[in-house]
C-alpha cells in the first residue's frame, strides 16, 4: 500500500536526478541523454536500482495500517494526498523546462538536487500533515499500554509466588520473581533448569499433564493456534511431606521475530480448602445435596451412562428418638464411611439431607451384587446398654437412559423404587427396568 503511494513520485525524482548525473558525468545535455541508446540505458539500470532500494526500504517501515486509512477509510485526505503527488510532479517536470537541453555544467546537477530536495521536503511535509499526527497518538497509547503492563507485571510479581519470562526460541530465562523480589541469578538460565526443581515435587498423577503444559514446543503450537492464555492446576510436595495446589496461568505473544511466554504460579490450596468446605457434608464429610446435584448432571451431560443408588435409612428415627441425637450422628458417619469403604473414589458419593445418601456409579457394574453388599454392610444393631435399635437400608436403584438423562429424574425414578422397597419390608433394593 505505501509503495502504491509513494513510488510514483520518487520514481519520478530519481529519474530526474540520474538524467542529470549521468548527463554531467558524459559532458552532454539532458537532449544528447535522453536520446542515446547507452545512455538511456544507464539511466534506466540507475534508475531501476535506486527506486529498488527505496521500495525495499519501505518495507520496512511499520506504517502501513495508516496509509490504508488514508486510501480507504478517508476520501478527504485521499484526495487531499494524491492532488499534492500530483502537483509535485507536474512541478518537477515544469522545473525541467528551465534547463537549456545542451548545457553540460556542475550547475545541472546542483540545480537538479535542489529541485529533488525541495520536492521530498514539501512531500514528506505534507504526508506528516495528513497521517503523522495518527501516528504519534498511536506512540503515544502504545506507550502508555507499555506503562500499563509494567504495572501489571508488578503488581502479579507481588502477588504471586512465582513469575518468570520466558524466551521461548532460545529457552532462556528472561524475567524471574519470587514473591515479588526479583532473581538475577536465574535470569539467563535454561527454563528446563528451573522447571525441574519443580517436576521433583509434583505429586505423581500430575506429572504427565505438568510436563506436557510446560513444553516450549507446546507454548509455540498453541500460539500458531491462536491460543495466547490458558491455566492448569498440580499438585506439589511440601516440607512436611504434604501436597498443596498450585495454578499456573500462562501468556504467550510474539513479538517481531522472538516468542514469549509469562507464566504466573499461585498457591490455590486455600481457594480449594475453601471449595472442598463448600461441596462437602459437614457432619459426615462426603458431598452435599448441591454438589451431588451438580457433579451428577456435569457427568451425564459428557458420558450418558451411569447407576444411581438412593439409599435411605430405615429405623433412623427410632435411634433418634431412642438413642439420642449424638448416636444418630454417629450412625450417619458410619453410614458414609461404610459408602465410601464399598464404591470406588472415582464414584459420586454423597448426603442428601437426614438419613437419606445417594451414590452415583459412573461405569457398569453387576447392579444386585453391588445392591446386596451395600444392604448386608448397612444392616447393624446400636445399643445404650438398655435400648438396642437395628438399622437397615431400603435402595431404590435406576440407570441413565434417553429418557432419565438428568439428575432429577434420576432421582425420582430411585425414589418410587426406594418406596417399593420400603412397602417390601425395608432392608431389600429396587432396581428399575
Amino acid at each position: 500500500m505505501i509503495m502504491a503511494l509513494m513510488t510514483p513520485l520518487y520514481g519520478t525524482l530519481c529519474l530526474l536526478l540520474v538524467s542529470a548525473i549521468v548527463a554531467t558525468i558524459y559532458r552532454c545535455g539532458l537532449d544528447v541523454a535522453f536520446t542515446d541508446p547507452r545512455l538511456v540505458l544507464i539511466i534506466r539500470i540507475w534508475t531501476a536500482i535506486i527506486t529498488t532500494i527505496f521500495v525495499a526500504f519501505l518495507l520496512k517501515i511499520k506504517c502501513d495500517k495508516y496509509f490504508a486509512g488514508l486510501v480507504y477509510y478517508n476520501p478527504q485526505k485521499r484526495i487531499i494526498f494524491f492532488m499534492v503527488e500530483c502537483s509535485l510532479i507536474v512541478n518537477v517536470f515544469t522545473a525541467t523546462l528551465l534547463f537549456r537541453p545542451d548545457e553540460e555544467s556542475i550547475s545541472l546537477i546542483i540545480i537538479t538536487l535542489l529541485i529533488v530536495s525541495t520536492n521530498v521536503i514539501i512531500f514528506l511535509t505534507a504526508l506528516f500533515m495528513l497521517v503523522g499526527f495518527d501516528i504519534l497518538e498511536d506512540s503515544k497509547i502504545q506507550s502508555n499500554c507499555q506503562v500499563i503492563e509494567n504495572m501489571y507485571r508488578s503488581l502479579l510479581s507481588e502477588k504471586a509466588e512465582v513469575m518468570m519470562e520466558i524466551d521461548c526460541i532460545s529457552g532462556k530465562i528472561l524475567n524471574y520473581f519470587l514473591k515479588g523480589q526479583k532473581q538475577d541469578g536465574l535470569v539467563g538460565t535454561t527454563y528446563e533448569k528451573v522447571t525441574q526443581t519443580i517436576i521433583e515435587k509434583l505429586h505423581g498423577d500430575d506429572r504427565l499433564e505438568y510436563l506436557n503444559q510446560i513444553n516450549l514446543d507446546h507454548l509455540k503450537h498453541c500460539l500458531n493456534n491462536n491460543i495466547h492464555s490458558w491455566s492448569y492446576e498440580y499438585r506439589l510436595r511440601t516440607d512436611t511431606d504434604d501436597y498443596e495446589w498450585y495454578n499456573d496461568h500462562i501468556r504467550v505473544d510474539q513479538d517481531l521475530d522472538s516468542i514469549k511466554a509469562i507464566i504466573v504460579t499461585s498457591n490455590i490450596q486455600q481457594q480449594k480448602n475453601l471449595m472442598y468446605n463448600a461441596s462437602v457434608d459437614d457432619l459426615t464429610g462426603i458431598f452435599n445435596r448441591k454438589s451431588t446435584e451438580e457433579l451428577i448432571n456435569s457427568y451425564i451431560n459428557l458420558n450418558h451412562n451411569g447407576v444411581l443408588f438412593l439409599i435411605d435409612i430405615d429405623n433412623f428415627k427410632a435411634i433418634n428418638d431412642t438413642l439420642g441425637h449424638t448416636t444418630g450422628d454417629k450412625v450417619l458417619k458410619d453410614i458414609a464411611q461404610k459408602l465410601t469403604t464399598i464404591f470406588r473414589s472415582t464414584d459420586i458419593i454423597g448426603r442428601l439431607g437426614g438419613d437419606e445418601f445417594i451414590v452415583f456409579i459412573k461405569s457398569d457394574i453387576d447392579v444386585h451384587s453391588k445392591a446386596t453388599q451395600l444392604c448386608n454392610s448397612v444392616i447393624s444393631t446400636y445399643s445404650d446398654g438398655r435400648n438396642d435399635v437395628t438399622i437397615s437400608a431400603s435402595v431404590g436403584i435406576c440407570m441413565v437412559t434417553q429418557e432419565l438423562n438428568t439428575f432429577n429424574k434420576l432421582y425420582e425414578m430411585a425414589d418410587t423404587m426406594l418406596y417399593a422397597s420400603k412397602d417390601q419390608g425395608k432392608n431389600t433394593f429396587n432396581v428399575a427396568s
